[in-house]
């Protein structure tokens, strides 16, 4: 679904600032050990916009991937928003159903099956692999159901709403239910699938992580991170909530930590010492808003709608960038795979593509990224913030841009670090204009950018024109009628 919210205010508020990604007060933000809050001295980058005569190796890249894309209306649609590895198979569910692929050579992805097959009219939240071809999967609106792909027979079927989570430990399956709370299901022998117990206190439970040592994690967007001890797997006790700042949406248990992905916030990493009460040892950020984290051999993994994120995770007491890539559609889901050849992997679901991915944490680079890909000189200068996303220190090294003027508030960016652009005009005028930035970035080694001046486009905060729209009841509204009041107009597609 495709939405857009428009909210308007009445007089006297305070509005939006137009892009968070853009400041405009050219002083120390206290973001690193060394801001002193002063003003920033600023430096012209040179011109010229030339890649870097040796630049270092890319360390993570997409080395396969399988895009199912939709004919015509009506026909068959993939939206790939839970993907599960196992074996030569990987295992995905969205819009489209659950479809199958073949990854026994994965830089070569074929797309085995699709269920339902009638052009995949079922669509699913969570998919958890219990055998070969034998998947849990849920949708909270509808159903959980275990499904036999090798028949396409359904092996159980509950038709209730609300749940969503999906882990399964010791021949157990626990399933989070938005209405009942944890639901505990035994699945030993799939021939006679039955429902053990139910423990209440979970509130919106979005995914479940089991742990080797007997505890199950759940990501829970109103309590946050709430642990369960499985010393008896048929009687789950429920323990303190652990408070998670952002939107928690997964969780992930590797060895003696817990992964969270919380949002606009990136991942958060607890450790477990005390499995009852695990302990934020640090926070994670791409940029984006994270859907889904793993980590495996020392590489951990993140989805954020923009981009795969890695992070060197070979000490998970001090995770260090890696690097960061965008990805073509939009990016929901990660799991992470064997290594190979001295390479982590790990599997994304892109939207309709299924993408293989490499990480090689010997190679050390970095990633230079402006936060924004547009930008707006709605005055005569911006500041733009860079962040390096990659091992090591990268310089930014030079532009090219009719009438304007790029100064750095430093030319190199340190691993995990910003600087600062300062975009000057030396001739306003009305329209758009071309710039370009080099930067010691193997993946884009050169950048484009367009940058718009003038106010041609309404921008975020700005009083919004006056216009009149019908309700679902065809009474038409006027927004100069409602000054003073509050406004709220949602936009979606109704797929």
């Amino acid at each position: 679904m495709i939405g857009l919210l428009l909210a308007c205010s009445g007089p006297g508020t305070v509005g939006f600032p137009d892009d968070t990604s853009v400041v405009d007060s050219p002083v120390d933000t206290g973001d690193s050990p060394d801001d002193t809050g002063q003003p920033m001295t600023w430096t012209a980058l040179p011109q010229g916009c030339e890649p870097a005569d040796d630049l270092p190796q890319d360390p993570l890249n997409l080395e396969g991937s399988r895009k199912i894309t939709q004919e015509g209306p009506g026909q068959f649609f993939v939206e790939l928003l839970d993907v599960e590895h196992h074996g030569d198979r990987v295992y995905a569910v969205g819009q489209g159903g659950i479809i199958t692929y073949d990854v026994s050579d994965p830089t070569d992805i074929q797309p085995l099956s699709v269920f339902p097959e009638e052009q995949a009219k079922d669509r699913y939240h969570k998919v958890e692999v219990l055998a070969e071809d034998i998947v849990a999967v849920t949708h909270p609106k509808r159903h959980l159901r275990i499904v036999d792909l090798s028949t396409k027979q359904d092996v159980f079927y509950l038709g209730e709403q609300g749940m969503e989570g999906l882990a399964q430990a010791g021949g157990r399956l626990y399933v989070s239910d938005r209405n009942v709370g944890l639901r505990v299901f035994d699945i030993s022998d799939l021939a006679t699938v039955s429902e053990v117990t139910q423990v209440s206190g979970l509130a919106n439970t979005w995914e479940l992580a089991v742990t080797d040592d007997g505890w199950l994690y759940a990501a829970d967007a109103v309590l946050g991170l709430v642990p369960f001890d499985l010393s008896n797997p048929d009687a789950p006790v429920m323990g303190t909530p652990i408070a998670v700042e952002g939107s928690i949406n997964h969780v992930r248990a590797v060895d003696d930590h817990v992964l969270v992905s919380n949002g606009s916030r990136g991942v958060a990493v607890f450790e477990r010492s005390d499995p009852s009460a695990p302990s934020l040892q640090s926070q994670l950020t791409t940029g984006g808003s994270v859907t889904q984290t793993d980590a495996a051999d020392g590489v951990l993994w993140a989805a954020d709608h923009e981009s795969v994120t890695a992070w060197d995770f070979s000490d998970p007491n001090d995770p260090r960038p890696l690097h960061r890539e965008t990805t073509e559609q939009f990016a929901l889901a990660v799991r992470a795979g064997p290594t190979v050849e001295g390479k982590a992997t790990a599997f994304v679901g892109d939207w309709s593509i299924l993408g293989y991915w490499t990480a090689d944490p010997s190679i050390q680079a970095p990633r230079l990224e402006l936060t924004t890909r547009d930008i707006y000189l709605w005055e005569e200068e911006r500041i733009v913030e860079v962040r390096n996303h990659g091992a090591v220190a990268g310089d930014l090294l030079g532009y090219t841009g009719q009438d304007l003027l790029v100064e750095a508030s430093s030319t190199t960016v340190e691993p995990g670090g910003s600087a600062w652009l300062r975009i000057t005009t030396t001739n306003p005028q009305e329209g758009a204009t071309r710039l370009c930035i080099a930067a010691e970035d193997p993946q884009e080694p050169t950048r484009d950018h367009r940058v718009l001046q003038g106010d041609t486009e309404g921008r975020l905060g700005d009083p919004a024109p006056d216009f009149t729209l019908d309700d679902l009841d065809g009474t038409a509204w006027t927004l100069s009628e409602l000054q003073g009041k509050p406004v709220m107009i949602t936009y979606f597609a109704t797929w």
